[in-house]
């Protein structure tokens, strides 16, 4: 019986940890030397819904991974009237929709919102 809880146990941990990991934003910025690095201290980032970086964020380009699509603004509390515009920076093989500017970034870490330039964020969204 004692086995068997044990091998439950770690199943469900080794089943929880892959969920958190399946869906993530992340954002990078351009320093001095045009020089990118992700920008840290920045909660939330796997989860659903719209959220308030800590203080404003220069962004120069934007990825996320396994969510449906993501939104991102330069106001707080995700206003419409400051969602977003981005392009596909990357490499173009089988969805030429990618070369479409667009609000609602798809999977993929190319998306950049003004070349060569940092942009200040406040919040973003994210949906299933």
């Amino acid at each position: 019986m004692l086995g068997r809880i044990t091998i439950f146990c770690t199943l469900a941990l080794t089943v929880s940890i892959a969920g958190a990991q399946d869906s993530r934003i992340w954002f990078y910025k351009l320093n001095k030397k045009g020089q990118q690095y992700e920008v840290r201290i920045v909660r939330n980032t796997d989860k659903v819904g719209c959220f308030n970086f800590p203080r404003k964020a220069k962004v120069y380009r934007i990825g996320q991974t396994g969510f449906a699509h993501c939104e991102v603004f330069t106001e707080k509390d995700c206003n419409e009237a400051t969602k977003q515009i981005a392009h596909w920076t990357g490499e173009v093989k089988r969805d030429e929709s990618l070369n479409i500017p667009t609000a609602q970034l798809r999977p993929g870490s190319m998306w950049v919102i003004k070349d060569g330039e940092n942009v200040i964020l406040r919040s973003w969204s994210c949906t299933g």
